[in-house]
C-alpha cells in the first residue's frame, strides 16, 4: 500500500478473498439447513412409522385376527396396495391398510373418507423416496401341531440409489391363537411370500 491508498490490484485481491469467504459461508449455511430439514423429515417419518404400527397392532391385540385378504388387485388405479383385516370380534370389524407411494392409510373402507380414518403422509426430502407398494414382504408360520401361529408384514421404504435401511421399513408382527373357527384358508399363504400388486418372481429379499 502506498501513501495514495490501495492499488487496483490490491482492491481486486481483497474483493476476491471476501468473495471466497462468502461463498464458503453460503455453502456452509446451505448444508446446515439441508441437514436440519433432513433431520426433521426423518423425525416425522419415524413418528408416522410408529403410529402406523401402533394403530394396526392395537387392533390386532384388541380384536384378534379372523381373516387377512390381499385386495390390491381389486381396487382401481395403479401403485396402490390394499390389505384387508377382518377381526374376530362379534361385529367382524373390517379395516383396510391402504399403501401408496407417498402415504399409508388405515381406514374402515378403501375410500378412506371416514371421520376416524387415519392417514400418514410420507415426508421426504427427495422425490425418489417412496413406500414400496408392489412387494410387501409377508412371512408366516402356521403349523398343525401348534395352538398358535404368527405372521409378519414388512412395507419397505425405498430410496433409489441408496443402501436399504431396514430401520425405515414398517414391520407389523402378529401372534394369534387358533380358535374353533380358525381355518388356514383365512390367512394368505402365497408361495412367493409377497403381497401387493406384484408380478410373480418380480420381488427380491
Amino acid at each position: 500500500m502506498n501513501n495514495k491508498g490501495m492499488t487496483l490490484a490490491e482492491i481486486i485481491v481483497s474483493v476476491a478473498l471476501i468473495s471466497i469467504v462468502l461463498i464458503f459461508l453460503m455453502k456452509l449455511l446451505t448444508t446446515l439447513r439441508y441437514d436440519e430439514n433432513f433431520t426433521n423429515y426423518e423425525k416425522n417419518n419415524a413418528i408416522n412409522r410408529s403410529e402406523i404400527i401402533k394403530a394396526v397392532q392395537t387392533d390386532l391385540m384388541t380384536y384378534q385376527l379372523f381373516d387377512l385378504k390381499d385386495e390390491s388387485n381389486s381396487v382401481s388405479g395403479t401403485g396402490k396396495a390394499v390389505l384387508h383385516f377382518v377381526y374376530a370380534d362379534t361385529d367382524r370389524t373390517n379395516r383396510y391398510l391402504v399403501i401408496e407411494s407417498a402415504k399409508i392409510s388405515y381406514c374402515a373402507t378403501t375410500s378412506c373418507n371416514g371421520a376416524n380414518d387415519r392417514i400418514w403422509v410420507l415426508n421426504k426430502s427427495k422425490a425418489d423416496v417412496t413406500y414400496v407398494t408392489d412387494c410387501i414382504k409377508y412371512d408366516y408360520d402356521i403349523t398343525t401341531s401348534s395352538q398358535y401361529y404368527w405372521l409378519k408384514l414388512v412395507v419397505k421404504l425405498d430410496s433409489k440409489g441408496a443402501v436399504d435401511n431396514t430401520i425405515d421399513d414398517i414391520e407389523i408382527f402378529y401372534l394369534g391363537e387358533k380358535g374353533a373357527d380358525f381355518n388356514n384358508s383365512h390367512i394368505p399363504q402365497p408361495s412367493d411370500l409377497y403381497l401387493g400388486k406384484h408380478t410373480s418372481g418380480a420381488c427380491t429379499n
